[in-house]
C-alpha cells in the first residue's frame, strides 16, 4: 500500500487501514522504543510506549506533510515518546531513591538540621515525635508539595492541614518553654 494511501485511511478512521499500519510498523516502532528504553526499570513501559506512540500517531495524522518518508515521521514520534518515558522514568527512580535515603538514612537529616538550622531550633525539632518531625522535615525543609504529601500519608488536604496546623502549634508551644525537657512536655 502507497504512504499516501495508508495516511488518507487512517486521517478517515478505516479500521482496515488502521490494522494495516500496525501489522506494517509495529515492529519497528517497537525497536526503536525498546531502544530507546533498554535498562532493566524501563522495560515495563515499553507497551505502553507503544500504545502511546500509536495514540499520537492517530492524533497528528492530519499534520503529516509528506515531506519526509512516512516512515520516518512515525519513528520520529516514536524516540520522542520514549525518550519522554525515559525522562519520565529517570525522574521517578530518583524520587523514589530520595525518599528512601530520607526514611533509611536518618543521620542525614540530623546533620542537616544540626547544621543548617540553629541549634537551639535543632532542639526543639528533635523534640518532636518522630512522626511530627518526618513531617515537619518533609513539609518545610525537603519542600514537598502538599498534594504528594496527602498521597504519602493517605489524608485528604483538610487533614494534612490540621496536622500541620497543630505541628505548628505544638513548635511554638515548644518555643515557649524551650527551658523544658522532652520529658515535661510530653507529661
Amino acid at each position: 500500500m502507497l504512504e499516501a494511501e495508508l495516511v488518507k485511511g487512517l486521517i478517515s478512521k478505516d479500521v482496515k487501514i488502521f490494522e494495516e499500519f500496525v501489522d506494517v510498523y509495529s515492529i519497528d516502532i517497537l525497536k526503536t522504543i525498546s531502544y530507546v528504553l533498554r535498562q532493566s526499570q524501563d522495560k515495563d513501559y515499553i507497551e505502553e510506549c507503544f500504545d502511546d506512540v500509536v495514540m499520537q500517531v492517530l492524533k497528528k495524522i492530519e499534520t503529516f506533510k509528506f515531506e519526509c518518508p512516512f516512515r520516518n515521521w512515525v519513528m520520529c514520534i516514536a524516540k520522542n515518546k520514549a525518550l519522554d518515558y525515559k525522562r519520565k522514568i529517570k525522574k521517578y527512580y530518583n524520587e523514589v531513591e530520595l525518599c528512601e535515603q530520607i526514611s533509611e538514612n536518618k543521620s542525614a537529616e540530623d546533620e542537616y538540621l544540626n547544621e543548617e538550622i540553629p541549634k537551639e531550633f535543632s532542639g526543639i525539632i528533635n523534640m518532636l515525635l518522630e512522626e511530627e518531625k518526618n513531617l515537619f522535615i518533609k513539609k518545610y525543609i525537603l519542600d514537598i508539595s502538599t498534594k504528594e504529601l496527602c498521597e504519602y500519608y493517605i489524608v485528604s488536604e483538610n487533614a494534612l492541614y490540621k496536622r500541620l496546623s497543630r505541628l505548628r502549634e505544638k513548635l511554638k508551644k515548644l518555643w515557649e518553654n524551650r527551658d523544658c525537657s522532652k520529658e515535661d512536655i510530653y507529661e
